[in-house]
């Protein structure tokens, strides 16, 4: 007989702004699933993991709170010399626009698709200021950038996306080995008069003030039966994949390939509220969990309700939901919300 699947579904943000915007603006989220099942939803699960990033680590199994982005993203791209992220440690570098006002220093923009001058422009800059603490910006063949630093060091950062529209202060790189904060904002200086800049503010393009350090951490030994993961960013995916050495498969097949491929176990990475969240954009976002609602959400639950799969959410913000046969003497139990689930998940 077939062991029955398991379906691991990541959604991020789908707690965390709601009873923020409740107080705020009086909104109620509307989710249908949720109001059909969540009686069979069992008791939420905590742990100190506070990104997608990190949640995917823990389901692993990896005690770690930062999942080591740099070293499987410049590992996959098949043009770069390998050896730089083994004789060394690498952290993510993405150009950022920061606002700066009276109390705080926001995050407004991640610059992305540098052009390859723009690229050499910024380590050829950087490099002569980093040669001196024994760091290099390097980049690979589609113009991501990594600073490499010695093995033998540690830091701590936190990824770029989940500082975006927040104040950076207390999200700088921690280390007790070097002081990755003056390093921050000496490149601030550096940037601030650059020749890349100059020429950026005359095409009228957002200007790159700083750069952010981030996907560090350590990989480690992975043993987990996962067949495959589903994603519509091709770029997670294949890190998320590589990260657990199984297969990625776009989210383009539909649901039936998924329930009835006969994987024992699959991930389900559903990134969409993300920057509606961000951006305080509750429109977007209602929309956004519509459409997850109903290509995602009432299917798979339906599924699980047809014993056809075990079925378990991660919200990524240390919670873990799973649906599970309602006794008969909880009949009396009220129906909750997404927003009552999101009000139980904000006081743990």
């Amino acid at each position: 007989m077939l062991q029955k699947p398991t379906v691991h579904l990541f959604i991020p943000h789908l707690f965390q702004p709601l009873v923020r915007w409740n107080k705020a603006f009086k909104f109620k989220p509307i989710c249908q699933s949720f109001d059909d099942y969540s009686l069979r939803l069992s008791a939420l699960k905590f742990e100190k993991v506070h990104d997608l990033e990190a949640s995917f680590y823990n389901y692993l199994g990896v005690n770690e709170a930062e999942l080591p982005i740099a070293q499987y993203r410049y590992e996959l791209d098949e043009g770069i010399d390998k050896t730089v992220s083994v004789n060394k440690s690498l952290l993510c570098v993405d150009p950022i626009h920061l606002e700066i006002g009276l109390n705080d220093i926001n995050l407004t923009e991640i610059i992305y698709n540098l052009s390859d001058s723009e690229v050499k422009s910024l380590k050829d800059l950087i490099n002569k200021y980093f040669i001196e603490d024994g760091l290099t910006l390097i980049s690979d063949s589609k113009n991501q950038c990594y600073v490499t630093f010695p093995k033998s060091e540690s830091v701590t950062t936190t990824p770029v996306r989940d500082v975006l529209n927040k104040n950076v202060t207390a999200y700088l790189p921690v280390s007790n080995d070097r002081n990755w904060q003056v390093i921050q904002n000496e490149m601030q200086m550096l940037l601030h008069s650059s020749k890349i800049n100059h020429r950026r503010e005359l095409e009228g393009l957002p200007t790159i003030n700083s750069l952010w350090l981030w996907g560090g951490g350590n990989k480690q030994k992975i043993d987990v039966n996962l067949s495959c993961i589903y994603s519509q960013a091709e770029n997670i995916g294949q890190i998320f994949s590589k990260v657990a050495s199984c297969k990625w498969l776009p989210l383009t097949a539909g649901l039936d390939q998924i329930l009835h491929s006969g994987q024992s176990e699959t991930v389900i990475i559903l990134d969409q509220l993300i920057l509606a969240s961000q951006n305080d954009n509750i429109d977007e976002y209602q929309q956004q969990l519509t459409q997850i609602d109903k290509d995602y959400l009432v299917p798979l639950m339906r599924a699980w309700q047809q014993g056809i799969i075990d079925l378990t959410l991660h919200s990524c913000d240390g919670h873990t939901l799973q649906l599970e046969n309602t006794p008969a003497w909880k009949f009396w139990r009220k129906q909750k919300t997404l927003l009552d689930l999101a009000d139980e998940t904000s006081s743990t």
